[in-house]
């Protein structure tokens, strides 16, 4: 059996480029020896038809960005996955047994998956686990809407610090995939062994507000002026729908066009409190139903 002490020396080889067709799921990585990625790890999902086209770009668009974990899915990925051994009488290290508060939760999940591995609990019942896990009431509904009326008005997107294998599991479970244009997590896939793998988005030291594997509000400012390059989309207003204290950075760096959904009682919400300079309007959600009638009254 695998010591902790050899567990937490693994390192990972990234995931490398799948496939280069659009009219599948396609997941990108950039080779590149890990820690030291520096380019995106992202989920590209099918061409919406139309989309891009005169009809749908010259018309005002919002971009709606959504958190994953206790935002989208109504508990933490990484915390559940940890739990399963203690579930099955296998205590967790004391190396292992609290989990970090803000840096080292990429090697924390990584010794957490080789402990489960370890003790027999195999990548697909991690799967099954993550597919069972309840998503935040109303967040169906208001991906539906969005969905429904992503050629008129919206374009949306997953921005979180899990990583693509849980999201992609979770997503699919649900038939939600499609209702999001991209998707940016930390890289994983699962090897030959069956082990699943997770490495860092990115290596960030610029950004105190954010751990050092990912800086979201980077990531999607970087991101947003690529599209407007590419496609000439500026979008007219962002709505980030988020609760954890790393979704505070991205919130810095909104406008007074922009909305900040964040969830009430949780994290976020908490440190606002303690950092209210923010430039947007913030809005405090409980459930999915309360940012669909937000964003109806906004048409």
């Amino acid at each position: 059996m695998l010591t902790i002490r050899k567990i937490i020396r693994v390192f990972l080889v990234p995931p490398l480029v799948k496939s280069n067709s659009v009219n599948v799921l396609r997941t990108v990585f950039v080779p590149a020896a890990w820690p030291n990625q520096s380019r995106h790890h992202s989920t590209v999902y099918p061409r919406v038809r139309g989309m891009g086209s005169p009809a749908v770009s010259a018309a005002a668009r919002h971009l709606v960005v959504f958190d994953f974990d206790q935002t989208i899915v109504d508990v933490d990925t990484y915390t559940t996955v940890a739990q399963m051994a203690p579930l099955r009488g296998h205590a967790l290290p004391e190396q292992l047994a609290t989990a970090p508060k803000r840096e080292g939760w990429v090697e924390y999940i990584h010794a957490i998956l080789q402990f489960n591995y370890a003790n027999k609990i195999t990548s697909e019942e991690i799967r099954m686990k993550l597919q069972s896990l309840p998503l935040v009431p109303g967040m169906p509904e208001l991906l539906e809407y969005l969905r429904a009326n992503r050629l008129r008005l919206y374009d949306t997107v997953i921005l979180s610090d899990a990583n693509m294998c849980f999201i992609q599991w979770i997503l699919e479970k649900f038939r939600l995939s499609d209702c999001f244009l991209r998707v940016f997590s930390n890289p994983a896939e699962v090897d030959e062994k069956g082990h699943l793998l997770v490495g860092r988005y990115h290596e960030q030291t610029d950004c105190q507000l954010s751990p050092k594997n990912m800086c979201k509000g980077r990531v999607l400012q970087e991101w947003m002026a690529e599209r407007e390059r590419v496609t000439g989309i500026a979008y007219e207003s962002v709505y980030y729908v988020g609760d954890g204290e790393n979704d505070l950075c991205p919130g810095k760096r909104l406008t007074a066009r922009d909305i900040f959904f964040v969830r009430r009682d949780f994290p976020l919400a908490r440190k606002l409190v303690e950092s209210p300079d923010v430039q947007c309007a913030v809005e405090l959600w409980s459930d999915g139903f309360d940012v669909m009638k937000r964003l109806k009254e906004l048409g």
